[in-house]
């Protein structure tokens, strides 16, 4: 009889086991967390200074998944957004697309933390190592993550702030936008910037413009899985991640696709 309450408890230990890899749930499930912040995500940049800063107070914040390594245009890292800011949380993981699904609510306790940021785009994660180029480190690991982010079972599709050239800030940086009515410098180029003479991918820069003549430069990975396909020609929308980077050695917004059909045919 023993062996018989022996063998049913096994079973089902392994039963559970079998559901928790195939869920990529983590240590507790998280799914119903309804944690509520006490921090709106775009107070965070009242906080940051110009220099990597650790949280040392009790800090919540909580947003929708908006852009993730799905496409491979970003890189170990995904973004999440309320309705006053964005965030990008320095995972250091691959995969990520099947943790934190785009769109689901995700519930960050930021104390212990360090935010910084990367071209006018707010970060949380570890603190980065001596010498590191970057004022935030990568979380590196998953059980590292769960320690401080909890995810939930509310999922809403991300909905794009629509903007004009004029209207961009520093403020939007981080967050998902829409731009209509753009036309390309270069339609027929590749997104991507082809291989170096090594035969690395090489990160590609294309110039979109307004009717006025304000400008945006899109930034795609030589990685992403689209880098090697066209520009589209024609009046265009396109939605992606803002952030204000460098080109020709002059500051200016640019935008990351989360994927290809970030960019549309415009609908005027």
């Amino acid at each position: 009889m023993r062996l018989k309450y022996w063998f049913i408890a096994v079973s089902a230990m392994l039963l559970g086991a079998c559901g928790y890899d195939k869920l990529e749930i983590g240590p507790e499930e998280n799914d119903g967390d309804r944690t509520l912040p006490n921090l709106r995500i775009g107070d965070l940049r009242g906080f940051y200074k110009g220099k990597p800063l650790r949280v040392n107070r009790n800090i919540v914040v909580a947003g929708y998944v908006t852009a993730t390594d799905r496409s491979r245009n970003f890189y170990r890292t995904f973004l999440i957004e309320d309705e006053t800011g964005a965030v990008e949380i320095r995972a250091g993981l691959y995969d990520l697309h099947n943790i934190y699904h785009e769109g689901q609510r995700v519930v960050v306790r930021a104390e212990g933390l360090t935010l910084g940021a990367d071209r006018e785009v707010m970060q949380l994660g570890l603190a980065a190592p001596a010498g590191s180029s970057w004022q935030i480190g990568y979380f590196g690991h998953r059980l590292v993550m769960d320690r401080y982010i909890s995810r939930d079972s509310v999922i809403r599709a991300p909905d794009p702030l629509p903007v004009g050239l004029s209207g961009l800030s520093c403020d939007l940086c981080g967050r998902l936008v829409r731009i209509e009515n753009l036309t390309a410098d270069t339609p027929g180029e590749s997104w991507g910037g082809g291989l170096s003479s090594v035969g690395t991918p090489q990160t590609g820069y294309r110039c979109f413009r307004d009717a006025a003549g304000d400008s945006i430069y899109v930034e795609t990975s030589g990685y992403a899985s689209f880098a090697d396909h066209a520009v589209p020609e024609g009046k265009l929308s396109v939605t992606g991640i803002l952030f204000r980077g460098k080109r020709f050695g002059n500051d200016c917004y640019m935008l990351k696709f989360r994927e290809e059909n970030d960019v549309e045919t415009s609908r005027d």
